[in-house]
């Protein structure tokens, strides 16, 4: 097994309940991922399960973390079917990796937390919430465009993301963003 992360998220506890999750399902069936719920397509917008063929009642998962299950990919899964895939559908992937493993993969997952193991910093409401996702969450996912590295970022957790940035020595790119940062809300409550 190997545990994939997306690089614009942040590990706050712990990985190894995450780490040590079956693979097999409740019909014990051997999958090939364990994998989160996620934003990007919800639910309701069936034209994008319907491209992708993933049928209505399955969760569409996100991509940005991923325990992956080697010995069954190597063993049962041709990578052909992969780029074949792409090859037909890659212009109109909205999500690219994250689409085309949920057409590929749909069914063949399992599921972990996603408050604990990939919680995202998208639809949340106000600081009240943020603080109690904060409360039990492993994994906090900078998810969607807007990006704490970016001087213009409205997003939750900015402080978060530069307390582990600057532990990894990243203290002279936190100085320019931060003075991009001021300028910007100069420039904005000027106006």
């Amino acid at each position: 097994r190997v545990l994939y992360l997306d690089g614009d998220l942040v590990v706050t506890k712990s990985l190894k309940g995450l780490y040590e999750l079956s693979f097999a399902g409740t019909d014990g069936r051997e999958n090939y991922f364990v994998v989160c719920e996620g934003p990007g397509v919800s639910r309701r917008q069936w034209k994008v399960y319907d491209y992708l063929g993933i049928p209505h009642d399955y969760p569409y998962f996100n991509s940005g973390v991923l325990l992956m299950n080697l010995s069954l990919l190597r063993r049962s899964f041709d990578t052909k079917v992969l780029f074949d895939f792409i090859a037909a559908h890659g212009e109109n992937l909205k999500y690219h990796d994250q689409d085309t493993l949920n057409a590929l993969f749909y069914d063949k997952v399992i599921y972990a937390d996603w408050n604990i193991y990939n919680q995202t910093i998208l639809h949340i409401r106000d600081k009240a919430e943020a603080d109690e996702r904060l409360k039990y969450a492993a994994v906090i996912h900078y998810a969607g465009s807007d990006k704490p590295w970016k001087h213009d970022y409205k997003s939750w957790y900015f402080d978060l993301f530069w307390q582990f940035a600057r532990r990894a020595g990243y203290g002279k790119m936190y100085a320019q963003v931060m003075w991009k940062r001021f300028w910007w809300h100069v420039k904005n409550h000027l106006r």
